[in-house]
């Protein structure tokens, strides 16, 4: 996870969310499995805009302020990585479609939409988040190196 972060420092804590979500998932904490592997999920897709910022703020999709500049990376919504991340072809389409999932899935945390959904995460959806996350890095990864960007 390091590797696909341009800082040093949000990967290590990539890396640590990670392992986490693993001990969440182990203990059957279900929820908070899901949603640390989503914010596994929003970082690398944080660090894949931070490696190319430009290709980031061009996107059609890149949030933008009052005055249509791209807003700073630092604000971008889980839901606007998702979207640029796809639309610039850092990760699959298909496999952004299941990452968006992961997403809305994360918002569970929410007791309102956990309430008005009618659902409980359980075993098979901590694994889904996980397997959809570890999916995106290494599509990203793939991505990165067949347009022989540096490796990450």
């Amino acid at each position: 996870l390091e590797a696909v972060c341009a800082d040093p420092g949000l990967g290590k804590r990539m890396r640590l969310r990670w392992h986490e979500g693993l001990t969440c998932e182990h203990a059957g904490a279900h929820l908070a499995a899901t949603v640390m592997y989503a914010c596994v999920l929003e970082g690398v897709l944080l660090g894949l805009a931070r490696r190319d910022p430009q290709a980031a703020n061009r996107a059609l999709d890149a949030p933008k302020d009052k005055e249509r500049k791209p807003r700073p990376l630092s604000g971008w919504k889980l839901a606007d990585l998702i979207k640029v991340a796809k639309e610039v072809g850092w990760v699959p389409g298909d496999l952004i479609g299941y990452a968006d999932q992961v997403r809305d899935a994360r918002n569970l945390v929410h007791p309102s939409k956990q309430v008005d959904e009618g659902t409980e995460p359980d075993k098979r959806s901590s694994e889904i988040a996980r397997v959809v996350v570890r999916g995106v890095v290494e599509a990203a990864a793939e991505r990165a190196a067949e347009r022989g960007a540096p490796p990450i």
